[in-house]
């Protein structure tokens, strides 16, 4: 883990889909095109007979699991595509069928698209002087390119009383770093927020929780 110190104000139409006897993801709907990067799944032809329709095998070599919800595109070469939504996380390794049109002479391949997630997971102060935060980027695929992180000491009636922005980090994939903020403690009901992305220069596979705050604190 990386620590950086800083010191002032700085600013997948399916019908249906049939699973891999080893996996319980489901194919269920198609899925409009989506932002992000691609990550590369392997697709392959079963090699039995598909007069009825394609049902390609689609194998989770991401090196990660993917989880319950992703969406999953795949085409072959013949021009038939389709995409579907997991009901249930595909573990690594793990495969799933897809559905197409009739066809058996056919090559294939497949993706997701993900993006980065930065998330804040721990604000701490350090003696009355400094304040310990942690943030993460939880995409096992895609890293993230520069943003700030903001660390807000807030009054319990909701004032903002000391602000501090990081210098531009980035995060590469699965990525956790400690940063050190040079702020003073402030006595009385008062708690810590924290924003990751603070200027929103990140495009994120969750924009909703890019914020740790410990507002709940303030109920006692």
């Amino acid at each position: 883990m990386k620590k950086i110190v800083v010191t002032g104000l700085l600013s997948l139409s399916l019908a249906c889909a049939f699973l891999a006897p080893e996996n319980k993801a489901l194919a269920t709907e198609r899925i409009a095109p989506q932002l992000g990067s691609t990550v590369d799944l392997q697709c392959s032809n079963p090699g039995s007979s598909q007069d009825v329709s394609k049902t390609p095998i689609i194998k989770n070599t991401s090196g990660a699991a993917l989880k319950k919800d992703y969406l999953v595109f795949w085409r072959t070469n013949s021009g038939d595509k389709g995409s579907f939504r997991l009901d249930a996380d595909l573990a690594p390794n793990g495969t799933v069928l897809a559905h197409g049109g009739p066809g058996n002479g056919y090559t294939c391949t497949a993706n997701i698209l993900s993006r980065a997630d930065l998330v804040p997971t721990t604000a701490v102060w350090q003696g009355t002087t400094a304040v310990k935060v942690d943030v993460s980027n939880l995409d096992p695929w895609i890293a993230a390119e520069a943003s700030t992180v903001r660390l807000e000491v807030m009054a319990c009636s909701g004032q903002v009383l000391q602000s501090y922005d990081s210098a531009p980090l980035t995060f590469a994939k699965n990525e956790a770093k400690s940063l050190t903020f040079n702020a003073k403690f402030v006595p009385g009901k008062t708690y810590l927020r924290v924003t990751a992305d603070a200027t929103s220069k990140v495009l994120e596979r969750n924009e909703k929780n890019n914020v740790l705050d410990g507002a709940s604190s303030c109920v006692w």
